[in-house]
C-alpha cells in the first residue's frame, strides 16, 4: 500500500463519500446578480491552487499519476513539535476534475464570507498547464461564484518536489506574438459574467510583475483596449515594501499591488544546520505599507516542508484566531480607499503543501473558515458556528444516563464509542479515543482520574500535552466534521477543561454545557460499590469535579439536570433540554417507549445506580 493511499484511509470523510449526496442536479449552476460582490464594503479574494489532478506535465517531471497531495500526504514532522501531515477533513483528497468537488468548494466559500476565487493561472509562451479546470469554468461549470485570475508567470522549477537544485523544467519567456496569443485566451475569461470587475474593468493578477520586460503591462493593456475592455492589474510581490527602498518595486502600469506572503518568511532562522527555517506566524507583519496602490494579502499559516523538505520555512504559533486579528488589521485598513478597491487578499484556498489554506482541516476543523467570517463581522457566523453539547459530571453522577438519553434524541455522538461495561449495562456512550488520550493526559501529569489533588497551575501549556492535544482535535474532526451539533461525554474531561476550552475556542466550536448533579452521598456508595472507595475519598474527588465544573464553564450556557428527575421525569427533564439547548431534538411522546426503554428507575435501587 502506498503512502499516499495509507493516509487517505485515515481521513474519515473522503470527497467521494460526500460528493455521493449531491444531487447531479445541484451542481447546475444559477443566476447570480454579478453586481452582489461590488455592493459590500470588503472584497475577500482567495487564491486558489489548481494542481490537484493529475497532468501529462507532471507526469512527466515527477511520475505518473504525481498530484499535489503526493507532497501533502508524504509529508513528515522534522523537529519536536512540528504538525505534519496536514490532512484534508470534509472534502478529503479531492480531484478536482470531478465537478461536485468544486461546487463544494464554492459553498464553503460562499457561506464563510469569501467574496470570490483568484485562480493560479499557467502560461508559458502558448503552453498552459492545469488547463482542464479553467476551461471547465469557462463552459459555466462550478463554482458559480465570482473569480478573477492571476498569471503565474514564474518559471517551472524542480523546488517542487524538494529538489535543491532548481533545475528549471519549463521557462517562462516574454515577446510580443506571445503576448497576444495570451491575451486571445484571457478575453474569453473577462467575457464571463462571473469574472470580477473593479469599476467595470475585469481584475487580472500578474504573480511577478516585476519580472515582466520594460512597457509588458501596458502592451496588454493597450491590446485589451482595441478589444473595448479596460482592464484593472493587480502585481505581486514577496519584496519587503516596508522599505523605503521596495517602494516602487512594482511597475507604475500596475493598478496595485499586494505581498503574497508575509516578509518574515524571507527572514527566517534556521532551526539547525539540516533543518527547515523558522518564523513566529505572531511577528508576520501583512499590512506592510502606506502606500495608495497597496493591498494586504494575509497568509492563514505557512509551511512549506512538504514540497521542500528541510529547505522549507515552517511558521510556528499559528492558529485560527491570530489569523482572525491579523485579518481583521487588514479589512479595517481597506476602508480607507474607494469601496471598489478595498480589496483583501488571503492566501490561500487551498495551497495544502505550503500549510496555507481554508479548507476544513484534521487540526482545526473549520477553524480557518470560521476566522474569515467572525473578522468580517457576518450578523450569521454564530448560526454556521459548529456546536458542541459537553455532558459533564462526576464518575458515577448519571452522565452516561443523561448522554444515552441525549443520543436517544437524536444528539450526534460519533462513531467507536465505548459500549457496556459490567458496572454500567445500558453503555457509556463516550469516545474510546478521547477516553484513551485523556488517560494519556493525565499519565503524563502523573496524574489519574481518581487523584484527590490539583493538577499544578499551567498545566495545560506542557509541550508533551500540547501534542495530545491535537491528535484530540483530529478525533473531534474525524467523527463530526460534517456536523452542525455534536456531543462529547468523557468524565475526564471535567478535571482537564482548560486544554478542552481553549481548544475548542481555537477550533472555532460553540460550547452549551449540560451538568448533571447527583446527591454526593449516593456517588459515594456508588464508588464504594465499583471501586472500593472510602467515603472520604469519594467525598473529596465529587468536590473536586464539582468546583472545576462550575469554576471553567462560568461564562459560558449551562444547563443542570437533576440525576434523580432523570430517571424518574424524563419528559421532563427533556423538556427543559430542549427549552435551553437551542437545537433540534426528538419528541418525548415519539419516542417514549424507547426513552423508559433505557431510563428504567428499577435500575435504581437503595440510592444505588447501575447506569451511572
Amino acid at each position: 500500500m502506498s503512502i499516499f493511499n495509507f493516509i487517505q484511509k485515515l481521513c474519515r470523510h473522503s470527497s467521494r463519500a460526500n460528493l455521493e449526496s449531491v444531487q447531479t442536479d445541484s451542481i447546475i449552476p444559477t443566476t447570480q446578480d454579478s453586481n452582489n460582490l461590488e455592493k459590500k464594503s470588503v472584497k475577500t479574494l482567495a487564491f486558489y491552487l489548481p494542481q490537484f489532478h493529475p497532468t501529462p506535465d507532471n507526469d512527466k517531471f515527477w511520475g505518473k499519476g504525481f498530484t499535489e497531495w503526493t507532497n501533502v500526504a508524504k509529508a513528515k514532522p522534522l523537529f519536536s513539535g512540528h504538525y505534519q501531515p496536514k490532512l484534508p477533513a470534509d472534502l478529503g483528497f479531492y480531484d478536482l476534475r470531478v465537478p461536485e468537488v468544486r461546487y463544494q468548494q464554492g459553498e464553503l466559500a460562499k457561506k464563510y464570507g469569501i467574496d470570490g476565487f483568484c485562480y493560479w493561472h499557467y502560461w508559458f509562451s502558448g503552453h498552459r498547464m492545469f488547463e482542464q479546470i479553467e476551461d471547465d469554468i469557462l463552459r459555466g461549470g462550478p463554482p458559480d461564484m465570482p473569480y478573477c485570475i492571476c498569471w503565474a508567470n514564474d518559471s517551472w522549477q524542480g523546488v517542487w518536489h524538494g529538489l535543491s537544485n532548481g533545475k528549471t523544467l519549463i521557462a517562462q519567456e516574454y515577446n510580443e506574438h506571445e503576448l497576444e496569443e495570451h491575451y486571445l485566451l484571457l478575453r474569453k475569461f473577462f467575457a464571463d459574467p462571473r469574472y470580477i470587475r473593479i469599476d467595470d474593468k475585469p481584475l487580472f493578477g500578474i504573480y511577478k510583475s516585476h519580472n515582466l520586460p520594460k512597457g509588458y503591462v501596458q502592451n496588454l493593456k493597450n491590446l485589451a483596449a482595441k478589444d473595448g475592455v479596460n482592464l484593472f492589474i493587480f502585481g505581486t510581490t514577496f519584496e519587503d515594501l516596508s522599505a523605503p527602498k521596495n517602494i516602487h518595486i512594482c511597475p507604475q502600469d500596475i493598478d496595485l499591488y499586494t505581498v503574497s506572503v508575509g516578509p518574515k518568511i524571507h527572514k527566517s532562522t534556521p532551526l539547525r544546520e539540516r533543518g527547515p527555517s523558522i518564523t513566529d506566524y505572531n511577528d508576520m507583519q501583512f499590512v506592510v505599507s502606506d502606500n495608495v496602490r497597496y493591498r494586504p494579502c494575509i497568509t492563514s499559516n505557512w509551511d512549506n516542508t512538504p514540497r521542500c523538505l528541510s529547505n522549507g520555512v515552517v511558521a510556528v504559533n499559528s492558529s485560527p484566531r491570530i489569523f482572525q486579528k491579523k485579518l481583521e488589521e487588514a479589512i479595517n485598513f481597506v476602508q480607507k480607499f474607494p469601496e471598489e478597491e478595498r480589496l483583501v487578499f488571503i492566501k490561500s484556498w487551498n495551497e495544502w503543501a505550503e500549510g496555507n489554506y481554508l479548507e476544513p482541516d484534521q487540526e482545526w476543523g473549520h477553524g480557518w473558515l470560521n476566522a474569515v467570517k467572525e473578522a468580517r463581522g457576518n450578523a450569521c457566523v454564530d448560526s454556521n458556528k459548529q456546536k458542541c453539547i459537553v455532558i459533564l459530571g462526576m464518575h458515577r453522577s448519571g452522565t452516561s444516563a443523561l448522554t444515552g438519553l441525549l443520543q436517544i434524541l437524536g444528539l450526534e455522538l460519533g462513531n467507536n464509542l465505548d459500549g457496556p461495561a459490567f458496572y454500567n449495562v445500558k453503555g457509556l456512550f463516550e469516545q474510546s479515543d478521547i477516553n484513551r488520550l485523556n488517560i494519556l493526559i493525565l499519565k503524563k501529569l502523573n496524574s489519574s482520574w481518581d487523584d484527590i489533588y490539583p493538577l499544578s497551575e499551567e498545566w495545560f501549556h506542557d509541550i508533551n500535552i500540547n501534542d495530545i492535544k491535537l491528535q484530540i482535535k483530529q478525533v473531534i474532526v474525524q467523527n463530526f466534521g460534517l456536523c452542525s451539533v455534536f456531543g462529547i461525554k468523557e468524565p475526564r474531561i471535567a478535571i482537564l477543561l482548560p486544554l478542552y476550552l481553549e481548544m475548542f475556542e481555537e477550533m472555532a466550536i460553540e460550547l452549551h454545557f449540560v451538568i448533571i448533579k447527583r446527591n454526593k452521598e449516593e456517588v459515594a456508595c456508588s464508588l464504594l460499590k465499583r471501586d472500593g472507595f472510602a467515603y472520604d475519598k469519594s467525598c473529596a474527588l465529587y468536590d473536586k469535579y464539582a468546583n472545576n465544573i462550575e469554576k471553567y464553564t462560568n461564562g459560558y450556557s449551562r444547563t443542570y439536570v437533576d440525576f434523580n428527575e432523570l430517571v424518574n421525569n424524563p419528559k421532563q427533564v427533556i423538556t427543559k433540554l430542549k427549552n435551553e439547548l437551542d437545537i433540534s431534538l426528538g419528541d418525548f411522546d415519539d419516542l417514549k417507549a424507547e426513552i423508559y426503554e433505557f431510563i428504567d428507575p428499577n435500575l435504581k435501587h437503595f440510592n444505588i445506580d447501575i447506569i451511572h
